[in-house]
């Protein structure tokens, strides 16, 4: 009986642990996330020339079945479109709403 109360005692202490440390996580990554927006919405720099940027507009992912992006801009917009072709070739299209560039990549 002693023991079974320890046992709950201490799965519920684990439990409240590892609750805080999520909380804690998806608070640091709200607050990266929302400085990152802060400062691209200020003025992002990014020309047509350089459009779009790494780092700045998006974030290149490596996955199982090829390559994916993530965006980071809030203005920045990503589309993917279904593979085509004998290649089966997937096309990226970057658009930015804020200043109207917009970019294809194959």
């Amino acid at each position: 009986m002693l023991l079974e109360r320890i046992k709950y005692a201490l799965s519920y202490e684990v439990n409240k642990v590892r609750n805080y440390i999520k909380f804690k996580i998806f608070q640091n990554y709200r607050r990266e996330n929302q400085m990152d927006e802060e400062v691209l919405e200020k003025d992002c720099c990014v020309s047509e020339e350089i459009f779009p940027c790494l780092g700045k507009c998006f974030r290149k992912i490596d996955t199982i079945s090829g390559v994916a992006y993530e965006k980071l801009c809030p203005s920045c917009r990503i589309w993917t479109s279904l593979p085509t072709g004998a290649n089966l070739t997937v096309t990226s299209i970057f658009e930015c709403e804020e200043r109207g560039f917009g970019k294809r990549n194959a």
